[in-house]
């Protein structure tokens, strides 16, 4: 959706790789793209490294299993987002889509 909202059009990824596969359908869809266009000021972005270490500490700090997609935006809001004194900030952390293999990884890796 970055590069779609910069190029003001849908933009069709051809190779990318990410853990948060959730976040990325290669391409948007028109509607998805219109409605994103309208009302979203900021997209923030993030690296896979601090995907890993944001849903290793939500399962580890408030004990809450998210997959790498949810996790984003607690990486983003981390690494590029500092809020506005008095402004109201919500996170939409949903989803628990995460395999064995990726969850074994981040329990046992540093």
């Amino acid at each position: 959706m970055y590069e779609s909202l910069k190029a003001r059009k849908p933009v069709r990824l051809e190779d990318f790789h990410t853990i948060a596969n959730g976040l990325a359908p290669g391409e948007p869809g028109r509607l998805t793209f219109r409605i994103v266009s309208d009302n979203v000021e900021t997209i923030l972005l993030t690296s896979d490294e601090r995907i890993r270490a944001a849903t290793k500490m939500a399962l580890e700090s408030v004990h809450l299993l998210i997959e790498p997609s949810a996790a984003a935006v607690i990486s983003a809001l981390g690494d590029s987002y500092k809020p506005k004194q008095g402004e109201d900030l919500v996170l939409v952390i949903s989803g628990g889509n995460i395999s064995l293999r990726l969850l074994h990884e981040l329990l046992t890796t540093g």
